[in-house]
């Protein structure tokens, strides 16, 4: 069993304000180093300062619902989300999956990402970034989160890769391969560790699988020795033979991006373009 998610649809919980300060967004700072270059001392002091009080959500609850864009814009401390959305008949498709030093509901009024909802898919934490985004448009805090909003759209097109022209077993390897850099890059996996702390209804939903066919996947993959699963975790035992068989190709997410940083941001409104290689 790759996690199991705590029952119940409860409402989200705030804590009484702590002091957030570095600690709690150590894995966002890092998250916008990766993609920006050193951010700034001044601005690294300004995340840790305007960090907020704690929240908490249990698994299945919305942090963001579609279409709000008046939600406060907060870091994932804690545990995993998705971008999601859902189907009249109650069907799901997580299109993104968000990890820790990630933000949420921080994405400009026109994105395409705003109209996805986004559920805690285990217990998530998350922390108030407070005025964060009000800063002056030209400082490298306010360019590092615009990029982060390109980078979670180019993460959507290695989806739509992997859904479009993958089998299930590379579409799962692929998907691994992609954690664990991202996971790398907040300094929360390793070349060959990858934590899994979701279920395999939640893989399924994003993978566009049933239930049956991930756990099917996942033994098939094992048997051909490339990977391990252990409680709450995956082991890539051969990471160079896995990228062989899926074709994968990384995101830069734990380096600068070349491609990134020549994105081309007009004014704080949010509009960008960004010019990258093709997948």
């Amino acid at each position: 069993m790759l996690g199991t998610q705590a029952g119940g649809h409860v409402a989200v919980s705030s804590s009484r304000a702590i002091d957030a300060g570095r600690g709690v967004t150590e894995a966002f700072r890092r998250r916008l180093d990766a993609l920006s270059g050193s951010l700034p001392a001044e601005d690294i002091a300004l995340i840790g300062s305007q960090a907020g009080a704690l929240q908490t959500c249990r698994a299945g609850v919305d942090i963001c619902r579609e279409g709000d864009l008046s939600s406060r814009a907060r870091v994932i401390v804690d545990g995993w989300a998705g971008r999601a959305q859902l189907l009249p008949n109650g069907r799901r498709q997580i299109v993104l999956l968000l990890l820790p030093g990630d933000a949420v509901c921080l994405h400009s009024r026109g994105s395409a990402l705003t109209s996805c909802s986004i559920t805690a898919l285990t217990i998530v934490k998350t922390a108030h970034l407070g005025s964060v985004r009000d800063t002056r448009p030209d400082s490298g805090l306010q360019r590092a989160l615009r990029l982060e909003e390109l980078q979670h759209e180019r993460l959507l097109l290695n989806h739509l890769l992997r859904l479009g022209c993958l089998a299930a077993p590379q579409r799962l390897a692929h998907l691994l391969l992609e954690l664990r850099d991202r996971l790398k890059a907040v300094g929360l996996a390793t070349d060959t560790r990858v934590p899994m702390p979701i279920t395999q209804e939640c893989l399924a939903d994003h993978l566009g699988l049933s239930i049956v066919h991930v756990n099917r996947t996942m033994k098939q993959l094992r048997g051909m020795g490339l990977v391990d699963v252990e409680p709450g975790q995956v082991l890539l035992r051969d990471p160079e033979e896995l990228i062989e068989f899926c074709d994968y190709e990384p995101v830069a997410v734990d380096a600068p991006n070349p491609a990134l940083s020549q994105a081309h941001v007009d004014s704080p409104g949010g509009r960008a373009t960004l010019s990258m290689r093709t997948l």
